[in-house]
């Protein structure tokens, strides 16, 4: 895991599908050392239709932090989704973090899963070296 400082804020997130049904209950990112400043987080389509957004409270100073969404979203299976949040200027990353597809939980990230946009609380869909943001839900089959 790196740890990238350049000041700027951008859209960092996560494309993923689940084995099955069920809710998505909170979204999850890794707070790089330094990053200060509002982070929200997102749920879209993979078309880019916003689903589901959440405003983090009292997190802590770095590390994981969680934020429950004010009403679970409901999600298919086999339908692609993709989790954001921002940063206002500092992030971890991982490169090659998604050269190869990972499947934990019943939830799926294909090869090149990282995904990214040059502005705050945009549609992520570029990727850059198969980097991994670090960017998660928290779910529940069913």
């Amino acid at each position: 895991m790196t740890n990238a400082s350049d000041g700027v804020g951008y859209e960092l997130g996560m494309r993923f599908t689940s084995d099955t049904s069920g809710s998505i209950q909170a979204i999850r990112y890794y707070k790089a050392p330094g990053e200060t400043g509002t982070h929200i987080g997102h749920i879209w389509s993979a078309t880019g239709q916003e689903l589901a957004t959440v405003t983090f409270t009292n997190e802590g100073a770095s590390g994981w932090q969680q934020q429950a969404l004010a009403t679970p979203l409901t999600i298919q299976s086999g339908t692609t989704y993709i989790v954001s949040v921002n940063i206002n200027s500092n992030y971890v990353s991982t490169t090659q973090g998604f050269a190869s597809a990972i499947s934990n939980g019943g939830l799926n990230a294909p090869v090149g899963a990282g995904v990214f946009d040059l502005s705050k609380g945009a549609f992520p869909t570029n990727v850059y070296q198969n980097a991994n943001y670090f960017r998660d839900v928290v779910f529940a089959a069913g």
